[in-house]
C-alpha cells in the first residue's frame, strides 16, 4: 500500500495481491489516520467517523467514500463465500488513495490555520 506522510507517519508498501491484506491493511491505516490525526474514538472506522461527527467534520464525498471501503472489507472479511474484493478491486485502491490524500489535504490544512499560516501585512 502507498501512504502519504501525514503528521509523523511515513510508509511506503506495496499494495498486496492479497484482497484480504488490502482490505484490512488499508481500514487499520483509515483507523489509525482517523484516531491520530483526527482525534477519533472507536472501534473500526465507521464509529470513528461518527465520533468526529461524520459529514459534519469532513466532506460528505469522503465519508460516503470510506463508508464504502469498511463495507467492502466486511463483506469480504464477515461473508461466508466472498473471498476477493466485491467489485472492482482497482476501484478499492484508487478510493483508498483518494481517502488518505484528501484526509492529508484536510489535516494540512487544519494545521496551517493553527500555525497562523496567514500572510500578516502591518
Amino acid at each position: 500500500l502507498k501512504f502519504k506522510k501525514m503528521g509523523g507517519l511515513s510508509s511506503k508498501k506495496l499494495h498486496s495481491a492479497n484482497d484480504f491484506e488490502l482490505v484490512i491493511v488499508s481500514a487499520k491505516e483509515l483507523e489509525h489516520l482517523l484516531r491520530t490525526q483526527f482525534g477519533a474514538q472507536g472501534n473500526g472506522v465507521n464509529e470513528m467517523l461518527d465520533s468526529i461527527g461524520g459529514s459534519e467534520a469532513l466532506p460528505l464525498p469522503l465519508v460516503k467514500r470510506m463508508r464504502h471501503l469498511i463495507w467492502v472489507r466486511n463483506q469480504l472479511v464477515h461473508q461466508h463465500g466472498v473471498n476477493a474484493i466485491p467489485g472492482d478491486r482497482a476501484r478499492f485502491i484508487s478510493d483508498y488513495e483518494q481517502s488518505v490524500k484528501e484526509l492529508t489535504e484536510i489535516l494540512e490544512r487544519r494545521q496551517g490555520k493553527k500555525s497562523g499560516g496567514g500572510c500578516v501585512v502591518s
